[in-house]
């Protein structure tokens, strides 16, 4: 994720409420039910209603993406993807690792200086665009592999396990 995901979620809440639909969700459901949030409020109201509770709803998210992979036996390994030409703020940063070691997942690798000191119109897909085009994403991915053959994550299973057929 990276630190856009903290108020997009909360975004997402606030869109798919009015249609009726979140409340059976394994990931905002919880939420929406605990907050009393129907497609029966007015779309300032359910705002009204989520902004003192922002820091719930990722921490969900987390809880269940962590529960997923430790029900079917799989490493749980957090990503903090920057945005291309935004700092990530570190106070952001922090509370998204806390958040992610509290669900249990497996590791958390923070990947927001991929782009430091590089030229950002040359790693985004377009000029008013955060997201990385091929070369970001390979950045990304080269550091992710380096991260995979040293920490262990996925050797330990191996080991633990066997080897995949």
């Amino acid at each position: 994720g990276s630190t856009a995901d903290i108020l997009w979620d909360e975004r997402r809440v606030r869109a798919f409420t009015p249609r009726g639909l979140g409340d059976d969700s394994p990931v905002y459901g919880d939420l929406t039910r605990s907050l009393g949030l129907s497609r029966d409020l007015d779309p300032d109201e359910i705002k009204e209603r989520l902004k003192p509770h922002r820091d719930r709803v990722l921490p969900s998210i987390y809880r269940k993406i962590a529960s997923d992979c430790q029900a079917n036996r799989v490493p749980c390994l957090g990503l903090l993807v920057p945005r291309v030409g935004m700092r990530a703020v570190a106070e952001e940063r922090r509370r998204m690792k806390g958040w992610a070691g509290e669900a249990g997942f497996s590791a958390w690798l923070d990947l927001s200086d991929a782009f430091d000191g590089l030229d950002a119109q040359s790693l985004a897909i377009a000029a008013d665009d955060f997201h990385p085009n091929a070369d970001g994403h390979a950045r990304l991915a080269r550091r992710i592999e380096e991260f995979l053959g040293s920490s262990g994550l996925l050797t330990d299973r191996m080991h633990k396990e066997g080897s995949p057929q």
